[in-house]
């Protein structure tokens, strides 16, 4: 992944996809140097957040559940390029997928109006 702005906080929502089932022990892991492991199991329709500072459970609905506390600052996403990597275990071998979103913030891209 590359960040083409300055260095900022991890930012990332995760979700487990699927009718039934949850995955165990997810975590992930920032430039080799930086784990995270996440403090739940995560349910089929769930969402874990991460703002750069907390992590945030969502329902399948999209409905705020739980604030988790972190022991640590969450990581910053360095400028440049940067290895991501992200596992989990499926303990009863369900038909989940997994889907990570890491936003980054960059420039703004300015688009002209045309007309007047």
């Amino acid at each position: 992944m590359e960040n083409t702005d300055a260095p900022q906080p991890l930012v990332f929502v995760l979700t487990a996809l699927g009718k039934d089932g949850s995955i165990s022990k997810p975590w992930i892991e920032l430039g080799g140097y930086y784990k995270l492991e996440f403090p739940t199991d995560l349910t089929a329709g769930h969402s874990i957040v991460c703002d750069g500072e907390k992590l945030k459970l969502y329902n399948e609905k999209g409905n705020f559940e739980k604030e988790f506390p972190l022991s640590e600052r969450v990581a910053s996403v360095a400028a440049g390029k940067n290895t991501l990597k992200f596992d989990c275990e499926f303990p009863n071998n369900e038909a989940l997928k997994v889907r990570l979103v890491v936003k980054c913030i960059g420039q703004p891209e300015l688009i002209a109006r045309e007309g007047k």
